[in-house]
């Protein structure tokens, strides 16, 4: 589906790297979304401490454990508003991303990466290259109102790969509730990180330094 976008969201995503778009979810699907997250969860945490830093684990591509979540994490129509945004196609999904806090604020050590406590692009911490861009959906926000994070339930915010994103709420905040979804070239590359908490997905897949992302683990989900 393609988005009409006008020149002056051009302007303002390449002016500030990023840009906001209000109720890219209704209530009905930000209900399904959230209930499926919840639920997948529940299933991945197994009664384990809801801190931040175990959500954050934990939620790391969650669409490859719900259909649910798959639909709206490969959707797209969301997808196809990042490639007019970044002129990119082919686009493959890099992966999903829950950025959490629980409703009872949690200080339990186990936050040992430094794109937690300073702002750091994606780019930075990820053991992708190539990734073009993100979405940050919102399902519950903060009450701090960090830039840039989605203001309103339902709002995404698109970025630049390079911009730098301040995850310092996930320490400090409580009970708020974001997705991110990341978006790579069609020949995106693993590139080991060392300060990227993920990268042993990668080896357990199969992947060495260098390789190419495939199909089965990062498939296309806009042409």
């Amino acid at each position: 589906m393609k988005f009409a976008l006008t020149n002056q969201h051009h302007y303002t995503f390449h002016q500030n790297q990023y840009i906001e778009f209000e109720q890219l979810l209704d209530e009905k699907q930000l209900a399904e979304l959230t209930t499926a997250i919840d639920n997948t969860l529940q299933l991945r945490l197994q009664g384990q401490n809801q801190s931040s830093a175990t959500l954050f684990l934990a939620g790391r591509d969650l669409w490859k454990s719900n259909t649910t979540i798959k639909k709206y994490s490969c959707y797209m129509r969301f997808a196809a508003i990042a490639a007019e945004l970044t002129n990119v196609k082919p686009l493959r999904i890099a992966y999903d991303q829950l950025l959490s806090s629980p409703p009872h604020l949690s200080h339990d050590g186990t936050f040992p990466w430094n794109f937690i406590d300073k702002p750091t692009s994606l780019q930075q911490w990820t053991s992708i290259q190539n990734i073009v861009g993100a979405l940050i959906l919102c399902l519950i926000p903060s009450e701090q109102q960090q830039t840039p994070l989605p203001s309103k339930p339902g709002n995404g915010i698109y970025l630049m790969p390079k911009l730098p994103l301040d995850l310092s709420f996930l320490k400090t905040s409580h009970n708020s509730s974001y997705l991110l979804i990341a978006y790579t070239e069609p020949k995106a590359v693993y590139y080991h990180r060392d300060n990227d908490p993920f990268s042993y997905i990668f080896k357990n897949n199969g992947y060495s330094t260098g390789d190419l992302l495939s199909t089965t683990t990062h498939p296309v989900i806009f042409h």
